[in-house]
């Protein structure tokens, strides 16, 4: 006999078939009652209804719809309670998905279209419909991986398979579908929910914020308050992690977290610690932190950064890491050159320890750098990396590829700590042979026949496949409008947390995402340029107009390439601004507990950064892209996507953008943007073939 559960999950999988959304929540809300109740089905239940309706103890309208609803679940097409507990724990499949969409009478000559394009995507994977789960947010990942060529589709029709797609699992992903509050819940979770939802406070409000995820993940799985620990923590953690949940491991984090706060404040709570999780335990990197090396090891890096690292730094330009030139802090001859950035450094390192972590490994005795920069251990370690990325790529279902930038990079930074150990001349272009086995720009080695020195030709797209799939998803232009959009969409839900006490900080921060975008759309400066702007003092580099007219300007000189800036922003970023400058950053200033002298756009009440840092900026920026836009996005990103929208509408601008984007070579736009060459070659190709076709056809008609 299926149980309230199975029946609540049956009502959500046919919510169609009710008459109105009311019935079908009034029919939940029913269920709830006889999960909580005595009554043995749910005949039993109309009946006893009926009994507290005239006795008064339900009131006569909500519980007369609540018997009205329920009597529709009898008038439901079943379900096998095998694929009910398989949706209701998260764990369906496109074969449940299919059982469902067969149900549903209601669809009409759609229904067989749903069910074909359900086949058609298991086919074109090669998989069976029950190996593919009917998760949302890993359908959406699988047809990203996929194009409409690939399907043999023209674009529209690719479309419509994809929505057909996501409306059969949209029927069973009901934790994409439903919201859980704790009106929805039944049993002890609901009594403890109520009860910290009583509490009031605001820190048992953070806490069931947190809480949710978990609370869901345990009432979907019939597991009980006191049942909660450890071993539930970590199987809830890989549950987010294999649905794609961005952040996973916060989200479990801040769970833990939030039980706890309730363990102070809620006294019923169950009483059960549940271990801390820790970003150093979760990370699967097989190497040590560097401080539990030997210190004789840790002198071996400490001894390279001494003498390696960049002496003058007059800015703190050196900690910003910017993509532009990969290969600007390679050591010159002398294998130090200019000396390397905290952050290039800071990459450095991270390869030295997975080479020391190999050499180790391999038995070597590490006492010197050239122990750890040799032949025998750069392939080891561009094994072990290999290895790595194939495990994550079969997980994610995905093609590996060997010639990549992270085993690339790897091999090129042993190779440059090789030279400043003194590795002799074969060492270093064996070396050098093996950088070249995985770098996927290049594209041959030729030499040079009067010199007889050699010759890297690399390829000219330059664009990393990370950033590649950042770009690709506004090629949708639902994506592309919403990221046109986003200004507007931020500053509307900094107004709305403006509005609520103890939530106006986190409108301010709406507001500083919102600028960042609207910044960089008239100006496309690097992170680190962003940061640091300046609204008063003889060296600003924001100039506001006096008044309430007139438009802002950046004057500043670039801190990557030294290029001078002087552009004027629109009437909407600087009507922001103003906003932003009068109103809202005195009080961000306060909240902080800045100085209020200072000359700082976006200030900190930092020592070392008094103003914004720019990681701190980008993470916000990110996540409110995602939160609000539903897309992944960084301020480095932002940046480019603006270059690839001018160039999407006119190719032939590629100058244009060198300068918007304060390259100094055009070469090294062009390598950003080779498809874009393509594009314009094509253009040209089919205007030439259409002119021939048109001078043909009036041929032939003389």
């Amino acid at each position: 006999m299926p149980s309230p559960h199975d029946l609540d999950i049956l009502a959500t999988v046919h919510r169609s078939v009710f008459p109105s959304r009311g019935t079908y929540m009034a029919a939940r809300r029913g269920l709830r009652r006889l999960a909580e109740g005595d009554a043995a089905d749910v005949a039993d239940l109309v009946a006893a209804l009926g009994e507290r309706i005239e006795a008064g103890a339900v009131d006569r309208r909500s519980g007369r719809d609540e018997m009205s609803a329920l009597r529709h679940l009898a008038r439901l097409p079943t379900l096998d309670l095998d694929v009910a507990r398989r949706i209701r724990r998260g764990d369906a499949t496109l074969a449940d998905a299919l059982v469902c969409v067969e149900a549903q009478t209601q669809w009409g000559a759609e229904r067989g279209r749903v069910i074909g394009a359900v086949k058609r995507l298991a086919e074109a994977l090669g998989l069976t419909l029950e190996a593919l789960p009917a998760s949302l947010p890993q359908i959406d990942l699988l047809f990203d991986r996929q194009t409409a060529a690939e399907f043999g589709l023209q674009p529209t029709a690719y479309a419509n398979l994809k929505s057909r797609v996501r409306r059969a699992v949209r029927l069973v992903d009901i934790e994409s579908a439903r919201h859980l509050k704790a009106t929805t819940l039944t049993g002890p979770w609901r009594r403890l929910m109520g009860a910290a939802e009583d509490h009031g406070t605001a820190a048992a409000k953070g806490a069931r914020t947190a809480l949710w995820r978990l609370v869901r993940y345990c009432h979907d799985r019939d597991l009980a308050p006191d049942a909660v620990d450890d071993v539930v923590v970590t199987t809830f953690l890989n549950h987010l992690e294999e649905r794609r949940v961005r952040n996973a491991f916060e989200v479990a984090r801040k769970a833990v977290y939030g039980w706890e706060t309730l363990q102070r404040l809620v006294p019923a709570w169950p009483p059960q610690t549940l271990s801390r999780l820790y970003a150093a335990d979760h990370r699967t990197r097989p190497w040590p932190a560097f401080q539990d090396l030997p210190p004789h090891i840790q002198a071996i890096w400490t001894d390279y950064e001494a003498a390696t690292r960049r002496q003058e730094s007059d800015t703190l330009a050196d900690l910003v890491v910017d993509d532009d030139d990969e290969f600007a802090d390679i050591e010159g001859p002398s294998g130090v050159g200019g000396g390397l950035s905290a952050s290039s450094l800071r990459a450095r390192r991270s390869v030295w320890l997975q080479a020391v972590a190999v050499a180790r490994e391999a038995g070597i005795e590490v006492t010197t750098m050239a122990d750890v920069a040799s032949v025998e251990v750069c392939k080891a370690l561009l094994t072990s990396i290999g290895d790595r990325q194939k495990r994550a790529a079969d997980a994610e279902s995905r093609t590996y590829t060997p010639k990549n930038l992270t085993r690339k990079n790897a091999a090129m930074n042993l190779r440059m700590m090789a030279h400043y150990a003194g590795a002799d001349e074969a060492t270093l272009e064996t070396l050098a042979r093996l950088q070249d086995k995985v770098d996927p720009h290049l594209v041959r080695v030729t030499r040079d026949p009067r010199s007889g020195k050699e010759r890297r030709v690399l390829a000219r797209k330059r664009m990393g496949p990370r950033h590649v799939r950042v770009m690709a998803q506004f090629r949708n232009p639902m994506t592309l409008l919403l990221w046109f959009r986003m200004p507007d969409t931020l500053i509307a839900a900094a107004r709305t947390m403006l509005a609520r006490p103890g939530r106006e900080q986190e409108g301010r921060v709406l507001v500083i995402s919102a600028l960042c975008h609207l910044i960089l759309r008239d100006v496309p400066l690097r992170r680190g340029d962003l940061g640091p702007q300046t609204i008063s003092g003889d060296d600003r580099t924001l100039i506001m107009p006096p008044g309430r007219r007139g438009r802002a300007r950046i004057v500043l000189t670039t801190r990557k390439t030294g290029a001078s800036v002087d552009r004027e922003l629109c009437a909407r970023t600087t009507e922001v601004l103003r906003w932003w400058i009068a109103d809202l950053r005195p009080a961000f200033i306060r909240h902080l507990g800045a100085d209020p002298a200072s000359p700082f756009l976006f200030p900190s009440a930092g020592s070392v950064k008094p103003y914004r840092d720019e990681s701190m900026l980008n993470r916000h920026f990110q996540a409110h892209n995602q939160k609000y836009g539903g897309f992944s996005l960084n301020i480095h990103a932002e940046r480019h996507l603006v270059g690839k929208v001018i160039l999407d509408q006119d190719p032939t601008q590629i100058d244009l953008v060198r300068q918007m984007l304060t390259h100094e070579r055009v070469e090294t736009t062009e390598r950003y943007y080779a498809e874009i060459n393509e594009i314009l070659v094509q253009r040209k190709i089919h205007d030439i073939l259409a002119e021939a076709e048109r001078l043909a056809s009036r041929r032939s008609r003389r």
